[in-house]
């Protein structure tokens, strides 16, 4: 009976039916015509807030990709079975499809193939277990090695450690900087929330994030980007310079056309995400992705 109304109201109307089990059929019933429903009263003012404060937030603002450019996500994406991790040097292809920057580099099987990369010296060596969130904890990253020998015998030393592994991440090492974290979850109901923050360590100590929900435009991004903790440090602070905003608005703009084109990535972690001032450029260093359901 309320859903003709609601769905014709003059103004934006949000409902909150506490419980899935309960409530679930009327939510259902609402979401069918276009009326958002959440479980929670939370999720709801959290709602009204953004539609208030970040009209720039809202659906369609934010560019979308091409139809070659999903096309190809999605074929790579179809490369993966429903619940698995993709392959590190599927997650960087993906990030490459929608113009994400990241360390270059290259999945190998053994330390001869390692030995032959064509990669800029220094190199990091990364395990490819995804199933590891922090590789570096348990040993699963060798950093600044300098010529073939020494990243063959990283090679070896990583695929004798860790069995089962598709193989080792050879990188080209980013220069300390800057670390931040953007990641992202996906709600059956909600769909995706998008997360930036400080990165590495300490996106576990100082716990300084904040969240947005795609698709977000550049101008939504920044605005994420000045509600954490730590902007003062990103603006520039005393005698320490500040980085290249605009840049990282772009990969979270990109991030955030990626989500809605790509429903079934379930989660995204890429982290740490290193600001490179030698190239006034943010790069993913680090990047999981987990596929959900097949999405028909």
């Amino acid at each position: 009976a309320l859903a003709p109304a609601l769905k014709n109201a003059p103004i934006p109307v949000l409902t909150a039916f506490w419980g899935s089990t309960l409530c679930g059929e009327a939510g259902r019933i609402l979401r069918d015509n276009g009326i958002p429903a959440s479980e929670y009263p939370e999720q709801a003012a959290i709602m009204l807030h953004h539609l208030r404060h970040s009209p720039r937030s809202r659906a369609g603002t934010a560019p979308g990709p091409d139809g070659p450019t999903r096309r190809r996500a999605r074929d790579l994406m179809a490369r993966v079975e429903p619940g698995q991790y993709l392959q590190a040097d599927q997650a960087y292809e993906l990030l490459k499809i929608f113009g994400v920057r990241s360390a270059r580099g290259r999945l190998v099987k053994s330390a001869g193939e390692a030995r032959s990369v064509p990669l800029e010296y220094p190199v990091a060596a990364k395990i490819d277990r995804p199933d590891i969130a922090h590789k570096a904890s348990v040993g699963g990253v060798k950093l600044n090695l300098a010529d073939p020998f020494e990243l063959g015998e990283a090679v070896e030393d990583l695929l004798r450690t860790f069995s089962g592994a598709s193989g080792v991440l050879v990188q080209e090492q980013v220069p300390a900087g800057l670390e931040l974290i953007i990641s992202s979850v996906t709600d059956p109901q909600l769909g995706s929330g998008l997360m930036v923050g400080l990165g590495g360590v300490w996106v576990e100590i100082i716990k300084d994030v904040v969240f947005g929900y795609p698709p977000l435009d550049r101008a939504a991004a920044l605005e994420l980007i000045d509600r954490l903790k730590c902007a003062p440090l990103l603006n520039g602070y005393r005698s320490r310079p500040g980085v290249n905003k605009e840049a990282l608005a772009i990969m979270i703009e990109r991030i955030s056309a990626m989500l809605p084109a790509l429903p079934e990535i379930a989660e995204l972690d890429l982290n740490p995400v290193i600001y490179d001032r030698a190239q006034d450029a943010f790069i993913a260093a680090g990047v999981r992705i987990k596929k959900g359901g097949s999405i028909q």
